[in-house]
């Protein structure tokens, strides 16, 4: 349990007296913003195209977070809408899915049915608004990594492949729609998984490719099943080798389309089989590189429909263009930059790393992120350094690690509208892990250090002024390092930078008055770290820092630095640990935004978007016996939510759900999001009106014996959905009843 927040005590005589709070006092919250999207990005998930309702089906897969689905999807040529049925597999990713053109149903087997492992052997059955399970009297043994189709001219679903519990397979299964029936052929394929298959309906045959073979090798043979046998064919050339990728028939062109997959990296290329030979496809357009995707011909748009693979978007392949429906969220990553437009009040968002180098441009709006798509991007990168150039209404972009290269030394600014690539004369060495910090006063970038082609990083200090880059020459400098993080303190003017590895942690504290580079000495500080995250909190003067990794741990703690000391702070709840996530400041609503970075020590890079956030109660009134106090709230951009003010009297904490709450558990109350208060406390419940302001009032009883006690308030914002039923927890008024 989290340590609770110190209470304020005032003694407010009988006369109207205001009881000011400040920002820097208020109780501060972690809150998931992740905003709810049509379609959870995924990989390991399994379509088929549904002839008879004209609908694209999904079922299950794995989210980034490492998460099993068992959600049913359906695709009606414009928007994805999520089935609810009353019987469902269990969730899994890595099974198969074919529909059956003359019974009508989708039919599903197999799969890893829990993260840690276990393969399963069911076989299920959609019929457009159940599912249900088949008990046929022989099946399949266990496996996941399988492919299904539909072999219309034998009319039986046809399985191949695999892998379980015994090893790789190299088995060949129908399923006739009440038996699963071993097929036996005089040539096998060698045994494998993570391959596709699709049916050619013009030349009546199963088309196989690809693949995981033994010691996870991936191959390039093309099989065809003829109804009786297994046939290796021979053409003139085959696509790259590699495994996770998708395969369907279009029906219009008789063509077999493949696309992407994972060889000695994740593709992004299509490929069209016509029986003979394989023609590659360009496109001024494409899918991003992926693996663990499917693909489906939808018959009634004319359209092969491509989905998955660690993002969200729907992408669909006329036979010669790639087209797009936008992801409705950001796809997860590590190692992006992440800074706030002043001028557009946008959260701006650029590149990254997970699964693929990006170099996709979004926007936050506080509810919603939103992809933009210039013209022009800077090339794919992580690692590098953004910040945003308030004199000239810029974000600019320096370094980063790209596919192409270790490290990078380009500049580029993004106003909003447009990249463009600046050419100074003399720019910093190529780096990675490096930091920037944008100085208000001097209207200057500062970069400093960072990971360089050399086997030691330099310890240099750099300014862009929006045409040259200038080395400095500090007097002092802190030691070379990389993956430390930078911010500006504008109250105090000075750049602040703490942390960082250079064969061992740093827990240093440094600040750059413009001139120097000064070491802050405080009695308290944060374990050394790296690959943290820190901005400055311009409403409460100081700068938060969450999170990072040092040794083989990963942090989640968050700390603020008001110039001279640093403070551990406390939030009823924190995201996981993480490392190389990126945060900045949101100042028109007065909170940090945090997104993505790689969870605990694995690569997974989810795809939250994370707030901290207070609010700010204010009191005034005549605290006496008889008298009333009014609260005032301002709850930052919360309108529209609902609130409920709690009191108590007395002193501690008091635990409400997973968070702790400055109140006395003195009997006066219990606190349940639903529990009405006393009748002696006024206004105690509302919604948040328009500008996040909400008010209460606390008629306090004539009973001379409340004189010299204290009564502690706070408002507490409802969230039906969060575990607790509440969102966040205002800083705590107290005061003293007197005669």
């Amino acid at each position: 349990m989290a340590s609770p927040t110190p209470l304020r005590t005032a003694v407010l005589a009988p006369i109207a007296l205001a009881l000011a709070t400040a920002w820097a006092a208020a109780q501060m919250q972690w809150i998931d913003r992740t905003p709810a999207y049509n379609l959870l990005a995924r990989t390991g998930h399994a379509m088929a195209y549904d002839a008879a309702r004209e609908r694209v089906v999904l079922f299950g897969g794995r989210s980034p977070t490492a998460s099993l689905s068992g959600e049913t999807w359906e695709w009606d040529g414009q928007t994805w809408t999520q089935r609810s049925p009353a019987t469902s597999p269990p969730v899994r990713f890595r099974h198969a899915m074919a529909y059956d053109e003359v019974r009508r149903c989708t039919v599903l087997f197999g799969g890893v049915t829990a993260t840690g492992g276990g393969y399963s052997a069911d076989t299920w059955e959609w019929d457009g608004a159940n599912w249900v399970e088949r008990s046929p009297v022989t099946s399949p043994p266990p496996r996941a990594g399988h492919a299904m189709v539909y072999d219309a001219a034998r009319r039986r679903v046809f399985l191949f492949g695999g892998g379980g519990p015994s090893g790789d397979l190299a088995d060949t299964w129908e399923w006739d729609g009440a038996n699963w029936t071993q097929r036996f052929s005089a040539v096998v394929p060698g045994a494998r998984y993570d391959h596709a298959m699709a049916y050619d309906a013009a030349r009546e045959r199963v088309v196989m490719y690809g693949g995981r073979y033994q010691y996870g090798a991936r191959g390039t043979a093309i099989w065809e099943w003829d109804g009786t046998n297994w046939v290796m064919l021979t053409p003139a050339f085959n696509p790259n080798e590699r495994a996770d990728h998708a395969m369907a028939y279009d029906a219009l062109r008789q063509r077999i389309v493949l696309f992407g997959g994972s060889g000695k990296e994740f593709l992004t290329d299509a490929w069209e089989w016509d029986g003979t030979r394989w023609w590659q496809m360009p496109s001024p357009t494409h899918p991003p590189a992926a693996a663990g995707l499917a693909m489906v011909y939808d018959a009634a748009r004319r359209r092969t429909v491509l989905f998955g693979g660690d993002w969200n978007a729907t992408w669909m392949w006329d036979g010669s263009t790639w087209t797009s429906q936008a992801p409705s969220h950001l796809p997860g990553r590590a190692g992006a930059g992440l800074v706030y437009d002043l001028t557009r009040r946008r959260t701006v968002l650029f590149g990254g790393v997970g699964g693929q180098y990006w170099n996709d441009t979004w926007e936050w709006d506080g509810d919603a992120w939103t992809l933009r798509e210039p013209v022009v991007s800077p090339p794919a990168r992580c690692r590098h350094a953004m910040v945003h150039d308030a004199g000239r209404r810029r974000m600019v972009v320096f370094g980063g690690n790209a596919p192409s290269a270790p490290a990078l030394n380009d500049t580029w600014e993004w106003d909003g509208q447009t990249w463009t690539q600046r050419q100074p004369r003399l720019s910093p060495a190529a780096r990675i892990d490096h930091a920037m910090a944008y100085d208000v006063v001097r209207r200057r970038v500062i970069l400093f250090s960072g990971a360089t082609a050399g086997s030691v990083p330099p310890n240099d200090t750099w300014e862009w002024d929006g045409n040259a880059w200038t080395q400095l020459g500090p007097a002092v400098s802190p030691p070379a390092r990389y993956s430390h993080a930078m911010a500006y303190d504008g109250a105090r003017q000075r750049v602040v930078l703490f942390g960082g590895y250079d064969g061992g942690y740093f827990g240093d504290t440094w600040e750059w008055d413009g001139a120097n580079w000064t070491r802050q000495l405080p009695a308290l500080s944060p374990p050394a770290r790296a690959r943290h995250a820190m901005a400055y909190d311009a409403a409460r003067r100081r700068v938060v820092l969450f999170g990072g990794s040092r040794d083989n741990w990963t942090l989640n703690d968050t700390w603020e630095w008001d110039g001279s000391t640093w403070t551990q702070a406390y939030p009823g709840s924190s995201p996981l640990a993480r490392h190389l996530h990126a945060m900045t400041f949101d100042a028109a609503r007065q909170r940090m935004v945090m997104f993505g970075g790689y969870l605990g020590s694995s690569v997974v890079t989810p795809s939250e978007t994370w707030e901290y956030a207070g609010t700010a109660l204010v009191a005034s009134g005549v605290a006496r016996r008889g008298g009333t106090v009014k609260l005032a709230l301002t709850a930052l951009s919360d309108a529209g939510r609902s609130y409920q003010v709690a009191s108590s009297l007395g002193t501690g904490p008091t635990a409400i759900g997973y968070r702790q709450l400055g109140l006395s558990p003195d009997g006066l109350f219990v606190l349940t999001v639903s529990d009405r208060l006393p009748a002696v406390f006024q206004g105690y419940r509302g919604v948040i009106e328009p500008g996040g302001r909400a008010a209460a009032s606390i008629a306090i009883p004539a009973a001379s014996a409340l004189i010299g006690l204290t009564i502690h308030s706070a408002f507490v914002t409802l969230d039906p959905a969060a575990p607790d039923g509440i969102q966040a927890i205002s800083t705590t008024e107290s005061f003293q009843i007197s005669g």
